[in-house]
Protein backbone atom coordinates (compact mmCIF):
# COMPACT_ATOMS: atom_id res chain seq x y z
CA UNK A 1 0.00 0.00 0.00
CA UNK A 2 3.05 2.44 0.82
CA UNK A 3 4.30 1.54 -2.52
CA UNK A 4 1.53 2.47 -4.57
CA UNK A 5 1.02 5.78 -2.32
CA UNK A 6 4.50 6.51 -3.41
CA UNK A 7 4.08 5.60 -7.16
CA UNK A 8 1.01 7.63 -6.91
CA UNK A 9 2.79 11.01 -5.87
CA UNK A 10 5.47 10.23 -8.39
CA UNK A 11 3.05 10.18 -11.14
CA UNK A 12 0.90 13.32 -9.58
CA UNK A 13 4.56 14.88 -9.34
CA UNK A 14 5.46 14.24 -12.97
CA UNK A 15 2.12 15.13 -14.50
CA UNK A 16 2.00 18.34 -12.70
CA UNK A 17 5.60 19.27 -14.02
CA UNK A 18 4.77 18.21 -17.23
CA UNK A 19 1.26 20.82 -17.01
CA UNK A 20 3.53 23.86 -15.30
CA UNK A 21 6.03 22.86 -18.54
CA UNK A 22 3.47 23.25 -20.70
CA UNK A 23 2.15 26.60 -19.03
CA UNK A 24 5.53 27.79 -19.18
CA UNK A 25 5.10 27.08 -22.89
CA UNK A 26 2.09 29.45 -23.03
CA UNK A 27 3.21 31.91 -21.39
CA UNK A 28 5.96 32.28 -23.34
CA UNK A 29 3.92 31.80 -26.52
CA UNK A 30 1.70 34.56 -25.33
CA UNK A 31 4.34 37.21 -24.09
CA UNK A 32 6.01 36.78 -27.71
CA UNK A 33 2.59 37.84 -29.73
CA UNK A 34 2.49 40.49 -27.38
CA UNK A 35 5.40 42.08 -28.40
CA UNK A 36 4.51 40.87 -31.87
CA UNK A 37 1.29 43.13 -31.27
CA UNK A 38 3.19 45.78 -29.84
CA UNK A 39 5.62 46.29 -32.92
CA UNK A 40 2.91 46.22 -34.89
CA UNK A 41 0.72 48.86 -33.37
CA UNK A 42 3.99 51.00 -33.46
CA UNK A 43 4.39 50.38 -37.02
CA UNK A 44 0.68 51.12 -37.52
CA UNK A 45 0.71 54.43 -35.83
CA UNK A 46 3.72 55.53 -37.42
CA UNK A 47 2.03 54.59 -40.52
CA UNK A 48 -0.99 55.98 -39.78
CA UNK A 49 1.03 59.28 -38.67
CA UNK A 50 2.68 59.39 -42.04
CA UNK A 51 -0.52 59.32 -43.87
CA UNK A 52 -1.87 61.87 -41.60
CA UNK A 53 1.24 64.15 -42.95
CA UNK A 54 0.75 63.18 -46.73
CA UNK A 55 -3.00 63.87 -46.57
CA UNK A 56 -2.65 67.15 -45.06
CA UNK A 57 0.48 67.90 -47.74
CA UNK A 58 -2.55 66.47 -50.14
CA UNK A 59 -4.73 69.31 -48.59
CA UNK A 60 -2.35 72.14 -48.77
CA UNK A 61 -1.53 71.37 -52.45
CA UNK A 62 -5.22 71.30 -53.14
CA UNK A 63 -5.98 74.32 -51.32
CA UNK A 64 -2.60 76.18 -53.08
CA UNK A 65 -3.99 74.69 -56.57
CA UNK A 66 -7.34 76.20 -56.10
CA UNK A 67 -6.12 79.59 -54.87
CA UNK A 68 -4.46 79.66 -58.02
CA UNK A 69 -6.28 78.38 -60.62
CA UNK A 70 -9.13 81.36 -59.14
CA UNK A 71 -6.54 84.37 -58.59
CA UNK A 72 -5.41 82.98 -62.62
CA UNK A 73 -9.05 82.84 -63.92
CA UNK A 74 -9.29 86.34 -63.15
CA UNK A 75 -6.13 87.80 -64.61
CA UNK A 76 -5.67 88.39 -68.42
CA UNK A 77 -1.88 87.42 -68.54
CA UNK A 78 0.45 84.98 -66.69
CA UNK A 79 1.63 86.92 -63.56
CA UNK A 80 4.93 85.90 -63.25
CA UNK A 81 8.45 85.82 -64.97
CA UNK A 82 8.58 82.71 -66.07
CA UNK A 83 6.88 79.53 -66.88
CA UNK A 84 5.78 77.18 -64.45
CA UNK A 85 7.08 73.48 -64.65
CA UNK A 86 3.64 71.82 -65.21
CA UNK A 87 2.59 74.06 -68.50
CA UNK A 88 4.19 71.76 -71.32
CA UNK A 89 7.28 73.04 -73.43
CA UNK A 90 5.50 74.42 -76.09
CA UNK A 91 3.91 77.23 -74.14
CA UNK A 92 6.94 77.54 -71.92
CA UNK A 93 8.62 78.93 -74.88
CA UNK A 94 6.57 81.75 -74.78
CA UNK A 95 7.33 82.68 -71.51
CA UNK A 96 10.94 82.00 -71.32
CA UNK A 97 13.37 84.31 -68.77
CA UNK A 98 16.21 85.65 -71.34
CA UNK A 99 19.21 84.91 -69.90
CA UNK A 100 21.56 87.36 -68.35
CA UNK A 101 24.10 88.51 -70.45
CA UNK A 102 27.35 88.37 -68.07
CA UNK A 103 30.80 90.45 -69.97
CA UNK A 104 33.94 89.29 -69.55
CA UNK A 105 36.27 90.87 -67.29
CA UNK A 106 38.44 91.75 -70.12
CA UNK A 107 35.94 93.98 -71.86
CA UNK A 108 34.98 95.97 -68.82
CA UNK A 109 36.92 99.34 -68.79
CA UNK A 110 37.32 101.03 -65.66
Amino acid sequence: MYKNDIEERLINIENEQQRSLIDQQRIYTLEHLNRQLKNDLNASKLINESLKRRLNCTCQINNKNEYLRSYLSTQKSWPFPYCPPWIPAKLSSIHEEKPLKISSPSSVSM
